[in-house]
């Protein structure tokens, strides 16, 4: 490193030498005494080096060489940085990596599939510092004509991420939906609610279809286990031996499996453990799966199984889904608490409805099991007094 008192002593040679003081700047010693300072850089056009005179010593001190040297050095990099195109395909990918740990994956998927179709095809390849108000409106139109106004909310709010993401990296000053309003470019469509019943009569007459049902008896368990437990679809599906406890009456979901993934405890009722363990004993063996495929002995039953036995007993897509029965449980708990005398949120926590106070969710996660207990058992009286519960049992398993 070079400091004036060196400078001072170097003295002049049959040939020119250079003395090297840090970050590439040089001095130069010439044979005629002279003494120059050059900065050696890498053109970021070709790679090749380069070298520029920043003065003579001592015009030119070793502070201001290297003041100048640093100037330079600034003006390369941010050169460097408008010249290299960084293209928004590649920071959303960037983005949606770290997001693969945080959200569920078919939600990454969804959420993938909607950057594909609605703006990797307009400006994939355009330098996401060049993507103007513009570009964004063209994905938008493009959404409205399809008709998908909730997936619009989707892609406005991860479109905003990446861009952020962006503007986080410095790679974007702005981020250009800052001047937008999401109400503006977003239709809403009216709230559809899942079908559902909640008149006993109704509910009635759906046991005694799904009793009388001449298909699979583990469809027919299925559904009954979606109305008796109110879990969601997916659960009801994947759901294991191993994660019954028959004995205690206790389904333990895991978390990976669960919606706002934490672990979800459900205490059973008498009338779901009784038909599990009936169940149970018509099964093979060994297999894990409580409802599994008979296709495929290591795979659950499809998405569209329930859905499918629902239709079967002429039930329409607008008149009952599976997931509507979580709605009937709801609804009804709710209207009927003055008879079952038990809190909101124990609703709530048997649905597993993400409670979005962490502090209140830790803690409800770790208690009220006995008041859950309770409403499930409630529940399940409520459900078998709508029917002969005997006589449901006895047509239920009717065919083995």
């Amino acid at each position: 490193m070079l400091s004036c008192k060196k400078i001072k002593s170097l003295k002049a040679k049959e040939k020119r030498y250079f003395v090297a003081d840090r970050d590439n700047l040089l001095l130069c010693v010439y044979p005629s005494g002279t003494k120059t300072f050059f900065y050696n850089f890498k053109c970021p056009n070709n790679k090749c080096f380069k070298r520029i005179s920043l003065g003579k010593y001592p015009q030119t001190s070793l502070k201001a060489a290297r003041y100048k040297r640093y100037t330079y050095k600034t003006a390369l990099q941010q050169n460097a940085k408008k010249s290299q195109k960084i293209s928004f395909k590649s920071v959303a990918l960037e983005k949606m990596s770290i997001k693969k740990d945080q959200i569920a994956p078919k939600t990454h998927a969804r959420l993938l599939s909607l950057l594909e179709r609605f703006a990797f095809t307009i400006f994939a390849d355009k330098d996401i510092s060049s993507i103007e108000i513009d570009d964004i409106l063209v994905s938008f139109e493009l959404l409205r004509k399809k008709g998908l106004g909730e997936s619009a909310n989707k892609f406005f709010s991860i479109i905003n991420e990446i861009f952020r993401f962006a503007e986080l990296k410095k790679l974007i000053t702005t981020n250009p939906l800052n001047s937008l309003l999401k109400k503006e470019l977003i239709i809403k469509k009216p709230t559809k609610h899942h079908p559902s019943f909640y008149d006993e009569k109704n509910l009635s007459i759906l046991l005694q279809k799904i009793a009388s049902y001449q298909g699979k008896l583990s469809l027919k368990i299925a559904l009954i286990m979606a109305l008796l437990t109110a879990q969601r679809s997916f659960n009801i599906r994947t759901c294991l031996w191993s994660e019954l406890d028959l004995k205690r009456q206790i389904w333990i979901i895991p978390q990976h499996k669960m919606k706002a993934k934490r672990i979800l405890i459900l205490p059973l009722s008498a009338q779901i453990t009784e038909l599990l363990t009936l169940y149970k004993s018509t099964q093979i063996p060994k297999r894990e799966a409580v409802f599994h495929s008979t296709k495929t002995k290591d795979q659950f039953i499809g998405e569209s199984s329930m859905r499918m036995v629902l239709r079967a007993l002429d039930y329409s897509n607008d008149e009952l889904s599976v997931h509507g029965l979580r709605s009937t449980f709801s609804t009804i708990c709710h209207e009927k608490r003055q008879i079952h005398k038990i809190n909101s949120d124990i609703i709530e926590l048997c649905l597993a409805h993400k409670e979005k106070n962490q502090v209140k969710a830790s803690y409800n996660h770790a208690l009220f099991q006995k008041e859950k207990q309770e409403l499930m058992q409630w529940w399940g009286d409520y459900i078998t007094q709508l029917v002969d519960w005997d006589l449901f049992c006895k047509n239920l398993f009717a065919r083995l």
